[in-house]
């Protein structure tokens, strides 16, 4: 008994008319992908959401509307990657103060992809130290937060004024 070949809906398998086994597929969204396929999609995909999420963060709202959705998937369609996307909006919004987002969107990115480029290749790499801090809980102390087993804590008390270049900072390994 034979078994039955399936099309991945990758690009090049599309276009070279290529059939897996079906073991040899993973579904998305209900298409089948061979592993090469299925890999890039969901790398693709986990991209578009923290970019979906940093640009929603950078307009000050919770989530983006469809409307900016559909305009980061039409700069993505022509060839910008989801970074230089999420760049453009910060330079537009930050740099050249654009707030009228709520009614057109982030089409205004699209015409500060090139600039926010180039600033960036501009910008020098900063190599900042990885300094870990441990929180020490003082029972008594500080409101009560959500996830910490029911512990209070007075965060000041222990981390000190982050902007005093003198405090003593708990070190973790």
């Amino acid at each position: 008994m034979s078994t039955r070949l399936l099309k991945c809906y990758g690009k090049e398998c599309v276009e070279q008319n290529k059939k897996w086994q079906k073991e040899e597929l993973n579904k998305i969204s209900g298409k089948n992908y061979c592993r090469k396929h299925f890999i890039e999609i969901t790398k693709e995909n986990s991209e578009r959401d923290v970019i979906y999420r940093r640009i929603a963060h950078a307009l000050g709202i919770q989530y983006p509307t469809p409307l900016i959705k559909k305009q980061i998937k039409d700069l993505h369609t022509v060839g910008y990657d989801y970074k230089s996307i999420a760049d453009a909006v910060d330079y537009g919004l930050q740099m050249k103060g654009y707030s009228n987002f709520s009614r057109f969107g982030i089409k205004f990115a699209e015409y500060y992809i090139e600039e926010a480029k180039q600033l960036e290749e501009k910008k020098p790499v900063e190599h900042k130290p990885v300094v870990k801090r441990m929180v020490k809980f003082v029972p008594g102390k500080g409101p009560k937060k959500p996830g910490l087993f029911g512990k209070e804590w007075d965060i000041e008390k222990e981390l000190g004024d982050l902007e005093d270049d003198n405090a003593e900072f708990y070190r973790g390994e």
